[in-house]
């Protein structure tokens, strides 16, 4: 498995097909809804792409919120990969890329059904449960440094 800072548009790709599998096709997302204008070279946001001997299999974006917070955007993996320790690895794996860049912070707004995993990985809730999507949500928290 490899996960990469999505540099050129064949990346970008991957990281669209993985988020239109797991989002707009599994989850019933709105295309509308799930692809915006962060969806690009060009937006203030890095992507990343998760592969398995070149083949995509997930996919996270990250924004700037403020000068010490980093928001964990879009985080998915295809149903195949899923139970096998991808997500952890994904984390750990953003985690450290931002507290190299000294974030104090990261940020998500994660689906209240996927809480436990994020939890698990040191994230605690900071509000109520909400709707985003048409989907129950949790903004959570974890400190990085």
């Amino acid at each position: 498995m490899k996960i990469q800072l999505v540099k050129n548009e064949a990346m970008l790709a991957g990281c669209l097909e993985v988020r239109r599998k797991v989002f707009i096709d599994e989850k019933k997302v709105p295309e509308s809804i799930e692809i915006d204008g962060n969806d690009s070279l060009e937006a203030e946001c890095e992507h990343f792409l998760v592969t398995d001997h070149g083949k995509p299999i997930g996919a996270f974006r990250c924004v700037m919120e403020k000068e010490d917070t980093v928001k964990l955007e879009r985080f998915c993996i295809v149903e195949a990969y899923r139970g096998r320790n991808v997500g952890t690895e994904m984390s750990r794996f953003v985690e450290n890329y931002y507290r190299e860049k000294g974030v104090s912070y990261m940020v998500a707004n994660a689906k209240f059904e996927t809480y436990k995993f994020y939890e698990k990985n040191g994230f605690q809730a900071i509000s109520e449960v909400f709707i985003e999507a048409d989907t129950p949500h949790i903004k959570i928290r974890k400190k990085l440094i």
